[in-house]
C-alpha cells in the first residue's frame, strides 16, 4: 500500500516527479508500478501546484475545476498533496464542475495550520460561478467530446 508521507516542514521540489518524490521522502517508489500508480495519481495535484504562483492564489485560494471528470473521481487523499507542494496556500478549496460529476459532499482535510475542502458539484456553469472562484482551471475539459456536440 502506498500512503503519502507525514506532513512535511518544507515546500517539496516541484521539478519533476523524480524530485517531488524524494522530497516528500515517498517510501518504495523505485518499482516501476508504484511509479505509475503515483504519476497517475498525482499529475492533476501537482499540475496545479507548478502552477499556483502563475495563477497568483492568495493565502485562501477558490479553484473551479471545469468539465471535470476523472480528477473529480481522484480520492481527496491524492489532492491533499496540494497542502504540502505549495507553500504561499493555506486554505484551497476545489470546486469540481461538470455534467460528468458524481456529486458529492465537501470533504476536508487539516494538516497542521493548512486545509483543503474537496466538492464536487453536477451543474451548468454561469458566469456567476465563474466570479466566485480565484482562478478556474480546466485539465481535460471535454472539448469536442461526442457527447457534448
Amino acid at each position: 500500500v502506498l500512503r503519502p508521507p507525514p506532513h512535511g516542514t518544507r515546500a517539496p521540489d516541484l521539478s519533476g516527479l523524480d524530485q517531488y518524490l524524494h522530497s516528500r521522502n515517498w517510501a518504495k517508489v523505485e518499482a516501476p508500478e508504484a511509479r505509475a500508480l503515483l504519476s497517475q495519481a498525482l499529475t492533476y495535484p501537482l499540475s496545479l501546484a507548478a502552477h499556483a504562483t502563475t495563477l497568483n492564489l492568495g493565502a485562501e485560494a477558490s479553484i473551479a475545476i471545469v468539465g471535470a471528470r476523472a480528477e473529480a473521481a481522484l480520492s481527496t487523499a491524492w489532492w491533499a498533496e496540494l497542502i504540502e507542494a505549495v507553500d504561499s496556500v493555506h486554505d484551497w478549496t476545489l470546486t469540481f464542475v461538470g455534467p460528468e460529476v458524481k456529486p458529492a459532499r465537501p470533504t476536508p482535510v487539516q494538516r497542521g495550520t493548512k486545509s483543503l475542502a474537496v466538492k464536487a458539484e453536477r451543474r451548468e456553469l454561469t458566469k456567476a460561478h465563474l466570479d466566485e472562484a480565484d482562478a478556474v482551471v480546466l485539465f481535460n475539459p471535454g472539448v469536442g467530446h461526442p457527447n457534448l456536440a
